[in-house]
């Protein structure tokens, strides 16, 4: 008994690790592939003279809410252009802002790619 419950779980083992894995895109998913990030922001320098070198402007569902992110790393050259439109994701983190920079919060930004 102890052999065929043995003999089982190998079974079950290799039918699990060798089975083909599809990826599950169409064609219709080409466009979501090609923005990896989930949220759509905007690159600013408008707080540079307040201390914040660079910020990213997330319109909110209102036209008056804004979240004003921090990032964390300085961002690539070719995205740190002023008025440039991004996908990305982030985490907010709890940390102090900048000296000097009091909009909004420091957050990582990771999965960062042009509009």
């Amino acid at each position: 008994m102890k052999l065929l419950f043995n003999l089982l779980l190998v079974f079950l083992f290799l039918s699990a690790c060798c089975s083909e894995k599809k990826s599950g895109i169409t064609g219709s998913d080409i466009e979501t592939v090609n923005n990896i990030g989930e949220t759509l922001g905007k690159v600013s320098h408008k707080y540079r003279s307040t201390g914040c070198a660079t910020v990213v402007i997330v319109n909110g569902q209102n036209s008056n809410d804004e979240i004003i992110l921090i990032p964390l790393d300085t961002l690539a050259s070719d995205i740190n252009v002023d008025g440039l439109e991004i996908y990305f994701n982030y985490q907010p983190l709890k940390r102090m802002n900048p000296p000097g920079c009091n909009a909004g919060f420091p957050a990582k930004l990771y999965d960062i790619s042009k509009k």
